[in-house]
């Protein structure tokens, strides 16, 4: 009998910064991360991962690329494909306390990445079983 490879696909925690960075800049490292994880990950959220995201994509700086209702859109869009992850570690492993959030998720939710532009993370490489990527090496290595 023949073996089949198993196909599994990726677990991905983004941080908000990669987020709202690939919605504005589509062409962008984050934008070919975005994209590629929206159409072929698993991506994972919290509440309080999605509580940032919807705080920060309402910020009216942000008018000047993208309107309002698109940045909106796009949340409730994602919001819909996410694994929301309800049983999470708590962690102090930041250097930034604010960005342990991400490494309780991609922990909680078994993540093979955490996608970020963010230094505090991206000091930690790789963590408890899942690497700690920039958006250029995330669209590398898939």
């Amino acid at each position: 009998m023949r073996s089949w490879p198993t196909i599994t696909k990726l677990r991905v925690v983004l941080d908000t910064n990669l987020v709202v960075s690939g919605l504005i800049f589509p062409e962008s490292e984050p934008g070919n991360a975005l994209t590629y994880a929206w159409a072929h990950c698993q991506i994972l959220q919290s509440i309080e991962t999605m509580d940032e995201l919807a705080e920060v994509l309402r910020r009216q700086k942000f008018d000047r690329w993208i309107r309002l209702d698109t940045r909106l859109e796009a949340f409730v869009a994602l919001s819909r494909i996410c694994e929301l992850v309800t049983e999470l570690p708590s962690m102090s492993v930041c250097r930034d306390q604010r960005d342990d959030k991400f490494v309780e998720l991609a922990i909680g939710g078994r993540a093979t990445h955490i996608v970020t532009g963010d230094d505090d993370l991206l000091a930690l490489g790789a963590f408890r079983g899942f690497e700690i990527v920039t958006a250029r090496d995330f669209n590398s290595i898939r």
